[in-house]
């Protein structure tokens, strides 16, 4: 490769290092961003390998900075250890947005022949709980609202929405009332979202609506 295209690949990554040095500026915010995480080291491991093929993709480091891949990087191993991180938690402690991130997960996921399914519902139960205060017994029901209600009711839903609407009518049930804008916020789904699908999760559990 000629100095030209290095300059060029080196720009277009957004750091002023050069070749090994611009690589451990990833490597540093994949660490940084696991301990903030709380990661195990098993998917901590995961990321590092993502990232380490992803720096040898030239179409990958043509489109994306490195601080943006390595933020990629980690939530593609949460995907891909199944732990409840969407693209909302992930940028929010990091260092781009969810934009950035939505937008380029899709090409590092292509261009490394990811195979990444869907996270479990029951999966981010136990953070969005945390962020709201609310105790193991709210958790707990709202696993229950899941395991009772996602084969009829999940279908063409995305798992965090459908986690966090479980969240919502659980808490009403155990007397620990978050409002639904309490739950989006501190969710990043929409409040809409959390009405219409928590309505059709009680509705199937054949409960009245408490709220």
């Amino acid at each position: 490769m000629n100095e030209e295209r290095k300059e060029i690949l080196y720009e277009r990554i957004g750091t002023p290092e050069r070749g090994e040095e611009t690589s451990e500026v990833g490597k540093m915010e994949i660490e940084t961003l696991g301990q903030t995480l709380e990661l195990k080291s098993s998917a901590l491991n995961v990321a590092r390998a993502i990232y380490q093929r992803a720096v040898q993709n030239r179409t990958i480091v043509e489109n994306c900075r490195v601080v943006d891949l390595a933020v990629c990087s980690v939530y593609l191993a949460c995907r891909i250890e199944q732990l409840g991180f969407d693209p909302v938690a992930v940028s929010k402690e990091s260092m781009i947005s969810q934009y950035t991130l939505k937008k380029i997960f899709p090409l590092v996921k292509q261009e490394l022949d990811l195979e990444i399914g869907p996270v479990d519902p029951e999966n981010h139960v136990q953070r969005y709980c945390e962020n709201l205060g609310l105790s193991e017994a709210v958790e707990e029901t709202a696993i229950e609202i899941i395991e009772a209600t996602k084969d009829d009711v999940l279908s063409g839903r995305s798992p965090s929405g459908f986690a966090a609407s479980a969240v919502y009518a659980s808490s009403l049930l155990q007397n620990e009332k978050r409002t639904q804008r309490q739950v989006s916020r501190h969710t990043g789904v929409s409040a809409r979202t959390i009405r219409d699908t928590y309505q059709l999760q009680i509705h199937t559990m054949g409960i009245a609506d408490r709220n």
